[in-house]
């Protein structure tokens, strides 16, 4: 229950406070995949008669995300995922992190990458951050990845089944993490203008195309759990806070 008693908390006092006095988010997916302005909506890109599974809580508590092996040629090219994204956003100064556990995390067979990511997408620009686990057709792996330029950087062999993914940014910089039980492990900083404003939260496990060759084909089951983020500023989701103050006035008019 902590989860929504700190959600609730938030949404009282406005979610607004300086970097001295940061706002705090934490969900445990205790009660499942909360909604509403400070909550999440679920996203799914599946393979034909292979669909995933997103269930929460599990029998762990957590958030998991399974999905069985596929032999579908027609989305052979294409790009699967699965998972959370946030109706709130982050502004200012922020960081997030989620405990993650690779239960069925295999090597690509021969190409693209199984991935387990948490990921923030700038909303004034679109420029997207990632701090991910992969594995490849070779090695386990961890990575810094950004849709501008360089793209990939400060890839690490990383054998980490359990620890927490994590995204920070300071001015205009994005930085990913990974802490292995002893405290976090930069794997890459990047700064660009258009990483500043407002961020959304994505948290996912994907099996990404390496063109032309394209995905993998392998079972995949990842287990999420204690998002937490610290920021200047965290903001519900204004269409959702809009239909919640109309649906105040109809029952106040009930009244």
């Amino acid at each position: 229950m902590r989860s929504k008693l700190i959600l609730e908390a938030i949404v009282v006092v406005g979610i607004t406070t300086s970097i001295s006095n940061a706002a705090i988010l934490v969900e445990n997916f205790d009660d499942g995949i909360t909604a509403g302005p400070l909550g999440w909506e679920l996203f799914q890109n599946d393979a034909v008669g292979v669909p995933w599974t997103i269930e929460a809580p599990d029998s762990e508590g957590g958030l998991m995300i399974l999905k069985l092996p596929d032999s579908d040629s027609s989305t052979a090219l294409e790009h699967l995922s699965a998972g959370i994204r946030s109706h709130f956003t982050l502004d200012g100064d922020f960081s997030a992190f989620i405990d993650f556990d690779l239960i069925t995390f295999p090597l690509a067979e021969s190409q693209g990458w199984n991935e387990a990511q948490i990921k923030v997408v700038a909303q004034n620009s679109g420029a997207e951050f990632y701090s991910l686990r992969f594995a490849n057709h070779e090695s386990q792996l961890a990575e810094a990845f950004s849709s501008l330029p360089p793209h990939s950087f400060g890839v690490i062999d990383d054998s980490t089944m359990d620890g927490k993914l994590g995204i920070t940014r300071a001015g205009e910089t994005m930085s990913a993490w990974i802490d292995r039980g002893s405290g976090p492990v930069l794997l890459g900083s990047l700064s660009f203008s258009q990483f500043l404003g407002p961020v959304k939260v994505q948290i996912l496990a994907a099996q990404g195309v390496d063109w032309p060759n394209g995905r993998p084909h392998t079972a995949l089951d990842v287990r999420f759990d204690n998002f937490s983020a610290t920021a200047e500023t965290i903001v519900p989701e204004p269409a959702t806070l809009l239909l919640l103050g109309l649906g105040s006035l109809i029952l106040r008019r009930r009244k």
